[in-house]
């Protein structure tokens, strides 16, 4: 509940405002770019790109960060689902390459922050101390919902750590 509190402020009315908008004008693009009279894969014309890029906005990254996103979420539910399953070395290398990325984002709005999903996590207090990016990381797979982590985050937390960590967490 905690987590919960600290990040309201990112999701306030007011700072929804018009959002419901936003996200109708996306479903409409989207739709408009879905094949009449073929049979498609709703999957990466729809599903995935329309809540990615509404999560884009409310981090304020670039729109076209949905593409990453995907690929990372993909990346995190793979171990689960034998469609996305990577290779240890894949998988190291992509939980990588999201880590510097949340890093830098993190490191970036404690720097100027704004008031978006990524400052308020970047500038966070427990207990009156600035939270670290663990903290903030932590946070932000359990109050994202997004089945990003549908462990709570201590497995994405747990193939964070130096060396080969992956490797000893999906091996149990």
């Amino acid at each position: 509940m905690q987590y919960r509190k600290i990040v309201m402020p990112a999701l306030a009315p007011g700072r929804l405002s018009g959002i419901e908008e936003r996200v109708k004008a996306r479903c409409a693009q989207l739709i408009a770019k879905i094949p009449l009279n073929a049979t498609v894969d709703v999957v990466p014309l729809l599903s995935a790109p329309l809540p990615l890029l509404t999560l884009a906005e409310l981090l304020d990254v670039p729109s076209d960060m949905w593409l990453k996103l995907y690929d990372w979420t993909n990346a995190f539910v793979g171990e689960d689902d034998p469609d996305f399953r990577r290779s240890s070395e894949s998988m190291t290398a992509t939980l990588g390459e999201f880590f510097a990325f949340a890093r830098d984002l993190f490191e970036r709005r404690r720097a100027t922050p704004g008031v978006d999903l990524a400052s308020v996590l970047a500038n966070a207090t427990i207990d009156g101390a600035a939270v670290s990016f663990r903290q903030s990381r932590s946070m932000g797979t359990r109050t994202a919902g997004t089945g990003v982590a549908p462990n709570g985050g201590s497995g994405v937390g747990a193939v964070c750590e130096p060396g080969d960590a992956y490797a000893s967490h999906r091996d149990g």
